[in-house]
């Protein structure tokens, strides 16, 4: 996507299943347990939370997250690190 580009319509949820395996659900099901645990003082670590202003570059986008996922896994005894990003913000406006 570029920064020119805009969204005109959304994939279904029944199309977004079929396109997503259940190692994807079962990866984001125990990513939510863990900020649980880290919320409800279960878990010692920090939960971090950060990411791009609003996504409109899917390179530099892909780039970012690729970047968190090796500071996650070089620091996860420490910090449990959650990539947070809007799809274009809704000021943002397409022409």
């Amino acid at each position: 996507m570029t920064s020119s580009s805009c969204v005109t319509s959304i994939i279904s949820p029944r199309l977004l299943r079929n396109v997503h395996s259940l190692e994807d659900e079962a990866f984001v099901t125990h990513c939510r347990g863990e900020i649980e645990d880290i919320l409800l003082g279960k878990d010692g670590r920090f939960l971090l939370v950060m990411g791009p202003c609003s996504i409109h570059d899917e390179e530099a986008t892909l780039d970012f997250a690729n970047k968190l996922k090796l500071l996650q896994e070089r620091y996860s005894s420490l910090f449990c690190i959650v990539m947070r990003c809007y799809l274009e913000k809704s000021r943002s406006s397409c022409n």
